[in-house]
């Protein structure tokens, strides 16, 4: 997942998302928490120590949730992985679980058993979502037990296609009614997993609340005079010896912060605004093109599986990557 960060960004910032659940990101606990995608940080994880596995919920800045560690705490490595939040203005429990193919089944339902038997007294809404590495589109006796035990607890799953090969090794639990919500598949061209797309009509956070906004424009005009004012300060303090160096730092960020003020004063908007159509202005034309070619070429191998279509994945991949690192910094240096 490190090298794969600028793609995620471009994902969840393009396409829109506000919640992502992300499992087998093979990050340790320090690293997950040093992740920064534009607009979004994790808000809940578990990571083993082996740096392999995991699980993590991205959310966007504005979305308002609370991240419940209870839940995560049931998390056992290698059988059941677990992150969740409580989106409270939606009022709903997202919660994101990782089962690796060798995690032991009774181990994930006593896990889910701890979470779901609270939640069940409070009547709250829930997602559970993710890669259980169980066969739900075939005969499976583990996808009827773990559906039999969901339904008691009134969820049932809502992804009937295959997300890896002909395979559907994940789902998504829920108790909402079907009406508010659409899923679709997602070619993220990241994995060989496609992933869930979960739409809902929700409150998710207060941008139209017109909250007043505090901030100090840097102008050509402020810049001048706070050069100009800086320009006129007695600075002899600093070769003084009989004074301490942390009194001459001191007073050095006093009279730098007195002049920023008085050369950039603050101003305050009431906004209404919000990003939900924000697009990534430096994914031009042509990495939008690449990402196509790319997912295309991701389901050509899905379904060829030579070592023909593999290669043109892979080159295509590093390729599309590079460039996207490229044409970010680009843009990054031409903003600075």
């Amino acid at each position: 997942m490190r090298a794969k960060l600028t793609e995620l960004e471009v994902l969840l910032y393009n396409d829109n998302y506000s919640v992502a659940g992300i499992s087998e990101f093979w990050m340790t606990a320090s690293e997950v928490e040093g992740v920064r995608i534009n607009k979004f940080s994790p808000k809940s994880h578990f990571s083993r120590n082996s740096a392999y596995g995991g699980s993590m919920v991205l959310v966007r800045e504005y979305v308002s949730c609370n991240s419940v560690s209870h839940m995560t705490e049931e998390s056992v490595e290698n059988h059941c992985e677990i992150s969740a939040v409580y989106l409270d203005k939606a009022g709903i429990f997202f919660i994101n679980i990782y089962r690796p193919p060798t995690g032991d089944f009774n181990i994930l339902l006593d896990a889910l058993n701890n979470i779901l038997e609270p939640l069940h007294t409070l009547s709250k809404d829930i997602i559970i979502a993710r890669d259980l590495n169980i066969k739900f589109n075939c005969k499976d006796p583990l996808k009827d037990q773990l559906c039999d035990f969901m339904l008691s607890y009134e969820l049932v799953p809502i992804v009937y296609f295959p997300r890896r090969y002909d395979n559907c090794l994940d789902n998504v639990f829920t108790n909402l009614h079907p009406s508010p919500y659409k899923v679709e598949p997602v070619n993220t061209g990241m994995s060989d997993h496609l992933g869930v797309r979960l739409e809902l009509q929700l409150t998710l956070d207060d941008r139209r609340n017109n909250k007043p906004i505090k901030f100090r424009p840097i102008t050509e005009y402020g810049k001048f005079s706070f050069y100009n004012s800086l320009s006129t300060v007695d600075w002899s303090f600093i070769q003084q010896d009989n004074l301490e160096i942390d009194k001459k730092f001191n007073e050095f960020i006093r009279i730098v912060q007195l002049h920023a003020s008085l050369a950039f004063p603050e101003r305050i908007i009431v906004s209404n605004r919000t990003d939900g159509n924000y697009k990534i202005k430096w994914f031009d034309k042509e990495l939008q093109e690449m990402r196509s070619k790319l997912q295309l070429l991701s389901e050509f191998h899905n379904t060829q599986k030579t070592d023909e279509s593999r290669k043109a994945r892979n080159h295509l991949r590093t390729a599309y990557r590079n460039k996207l690192i490229e044409k970010k910094n680009k843009s990054t240096m031409i903003n600075l």
